[in-house]
């Protein structure tokens, strides 16, 4: 809580407009002389606007995919801030779903409470990411889910905030019926939340290129939006945006050149960090955008950068 406190403070305070977290998705990867930890990945590439590491905690999650130890060692003392991403319902949730397995999620959430409280320093935790959808959007006993859910894993230097789907018309910059839709499954637990988050995932796979290509513009507006009407500091929890095929190599590059030109902007809209989805491409991922899953990565799989590194690299973080 004091570390979110201080966020607030430094956003509202701030002479440059710079994001107080830039984060990459990943842990391990490997190359040809064994398996390593991201944070070398980073250091070596000089990748020094990245201060945070995101690490996904699904239902089938074992403590041995990230132990605490080795978090303290690879992460905390290394200077990055751990971003744990909680999806116990994955694409399962649903109003009865939850009802009926709600004590196995609470029983998750105790387990991963117990973690929390070996991993050092300040941390940050992405709750129940896209539960804006089956329904459960417009159910108001999900506030009381939020509720339990931030009750059970508050403790020590940590910041919480439910994550929210961008879902719709992506031909629109602004999509206002889609976004109020939540607002009932929010309403009344929010102002117990350190930040609200959201998402962004496109790939041609599954969106137009002109889909795509409004996307700096998206993130704008929603964040805007969300910062608007909850009063809640807002993070991008997660951009995926695919480099599937020669187009899409060239549109990557092009939206996250575009996302620097528009850092103070997202700043004044409330927006106070951003986290991508992947650092590295992953091979064998498989899911909603088919083959555009396995290119989220601004690097490919070999380590060779993509043409969207040196943009991204420009991204401003507040030192």
């Amino acid at each position: 809580m004091l570390y979110l406190a201080a966020i607030v403070l430094l956003f509202y305070s701030m002479a440059a407009y710079g994001f107080d977290l830039i984060g990459v998705g990943g842990y391990e990867y490997n190359s040809s002389d064994g398996v390593h930890s991201i944070t070398e990945l980073i250091y070596n590439e000089h990748l020094n606007n990245v201060n945070a590491i995101s690490m996904w905690i699904t239902r089938d999650w074992d403590e041995g995919w990230y132990p605490s130890e080795e978090v303290n060692e690879r992460i905390i003392q290394k200077g990055f801030t751990p971003i744990f991403i909680l999806y116990w319902f994955e694409d399962s949730i649903s109003k009865s779903y939850i009802q009926k397995n709600k004590n196995a999620y609470y029983d998750y959430l105790h387990r991963i409470r117990r973690y929390l409280d070996r991993v050092e320093g300040k941390k940050i935790v992405v709750l129940n990411p896209e539960f804006n959808e089956n329904r459960v959007e417009g159910w108001e006993g999900f506030n009381d889910i939020l509720l339990e859910s931030k009750k059970i894993l508050d403790h020590g230097d940590i910041a919480i905030g439910p994550c929210v789907g961008d879902f719709g018309n992506y031909g629109n910059t602004e999509d206002l019926n889609n976004w109020q839709t939540f607002d009932p499954s929010i309403v009344s637990s929010i102002s117990h939340f350190d930040f609200i988050a959201f998402q962004e995932m496109r790939a041609l796979t599954r969106n137009k290129r002109s889909e795509i290509e409004k996307l700096p513009e998206r993130i704008e507006s929603f964040g805007g939006y969300l910062h608007s009407k909850y009063k809640k500091p807002v993070f991008l929890a997660y951009l995926a945006l695919s480099s599937w095929g020669e187009e899409g190599e060239k549109l990557q590059e092009e939206v996250i050149s575009r996302l620097n030109e528009r850092q103070e902007i997202f700043t004044q809209k409330g927006i106070f960090g951003i986290n991508l989805f992947n650092l590295i491409d992953v091979p064998f991922h498989r899911g909603y955008f088919n083959e555009g899953e396995r290119f989220f990565g601004i690097y490919y799989h070999n380590l060779m950068p993509k043409p969207s590194v040196s943009f991204f690299r420009e991204l401003r973080v507040n030192k």
